[in-house]
C-alpha cells in the first residue's frame, strides 16, 4: 500500500490480484483494475498520480494508467522470482523493481523498456527498493541483511554494502 506524495490518494494491491486507488479524504475509489491474474505484493504510485506500478509472483511488473483504468505497456518481463518491491523515480520516468531472484531492474515507465539491469549483488532476495530524492541513486534491501546503493546512470554499486540488519 502507498500514499501519493501529497497524501491525496492511497493505492493498494492484494494477494487476490486486485489493484485499487482511492481519494484518501473522501474514500472515493478512483481506480479499480479488477483481479488480474497472479498474486501481487508490491505497489508504487507515480508522483503525479497518473500511473501505478505493481509487482507479481510470476516475476513481472505491470504499469497501470489511473485515468483510463487500464494496463499500460507490458507486462515488464525479466525477473525470475516474485517481484517484492517497486518504486518510481522522482520524475516518474523510471521504475525500479526488486525480486526474490536477488536482482534489481530499472524500467522506462512509458515504454516498459529495460533501462538497466539486472543489477546483481544481493545474496538473497531483494525486498525493498527506493530512489534517492534526486533520482540519481537507488537503495535496495535484501534478505541477506545488506543495504546496497546503486548509481542509476551506470548501474554500478556505489561503495560497500551497508551492514547492520540481522539476516532472517
Amino acid at each position: 500500500m502507498t500514499f501519493s506524495r501529497d497524501g491525496a490518494y492511497v493505492t493498494s494491491v492484494s494477494d487476490d490480484g486486485s489493484v485499487m486507488s482511492w481519494e484518501s479524504t473522501s474514500g472515493q475509489k478512483t481506480a479499480d483494475f479488477g483481479h488480474p491474474r497472479g498474486s501481487i505484493s508490491s505497489t508504487a504510485l507515480s508522483l503525479d498520480h497518473t500511473c501505478i506500478a505493481s509487482g507479481y509472483e510470476d516475476g513481472s511488473v505491470k504499469l497501470w494508467d489511473v485515468a483510463k483504468g487500464r494496463q499500460l505497456c507490458g507486462p515488464l518481463i525479466g525477473h525470475t522470482g516474485f517481484v517484492r518491491s517497486v518504486a518510481f523515480s522522482p520524475d516518474g520516468k523510471r521504475v525500479v523493481s526488486g525480486s526474490e531472484d536477488s536482482t534489481l531492474r530499472v524500467w522506462d515507465a512509458q515504454s516498459g523498456r529495460l533501462v538497466a539491469g539486472p543489477l546483481s549483488g544481493h545474496e538473497r532476495g531483494v525486498f525493498a527498493v527506493a530512489f534517492s530524492p534526486d533520482g540519481r541513486r537507488i537503495a535496495s534491501g535484501g534478505m541477506d541483511g545488506m543495504l546496497r546503493l546503486w548509481d542509476v546512470a551506470t548501474g554500478e554499486q556505489r561503495g560497500s554494502p551497508l551492514e547492520g540488519h540481522r539476516r532472517r
